[in-house]
Formats: C-alpha cells, sequence, structure tokens
C-alpha cells in the first residue's frame, strides 16, 4: 500500500473563510481567503499540531518571510 501524504492546499486555492475565528486567522496571516489547511492538519494529525502550525506560519509572516 503506497503512503499518501497530506494534501494542503496553496494560498491562492483558498476560499472566503466562514465564521469569526476563519476571517481572525485570514486577517492575522495577511490574506482575504482561507485554505482550510489548518483543519486538514488537525484531522491528521491532532489539534496541537494544526495550533503549531498556524502559530509557525503567523511567526513567519510577522518576521517578514
Amino acid at each position: 500500500m503506497r503512503k499518501v501524504g497530506l494534501h494542503l492546499l496553496s494560498p491562492g486555492e483558498g476560499h472566503k473563510p466562514k465564521g469569526a475565528h476563519g476571517r481572525a486567522a485570514v486577517h492575522a496571516l495577511g490574506r482575504t481567503r482561507t485554505t482550510g489547511n489548518f483543519k486538514r492538519i488537525e484531522a491528521a494529525k491532532g489539534k496541537f499540531a494544526a495550533i503549531h502550525a498556524y502559530q509557525a506560519k503567523l511567526a513567519a509572516h510577522k518576521a517578514g518571510k
């Protein structure tokens, strides 16, 4: 059986965020759309992995990368 990785979308493939948390997260990352990647990470690897991924993305954004 072939191991399939987690399919994450690029920022350009996003959609308008639903709900206050989605809007706040997208705003914090300087975007207008969400990809749903954090929910995908949470479903596959757990809540703390998704939180860590978000915090790493936010830190990179604030550093200007």
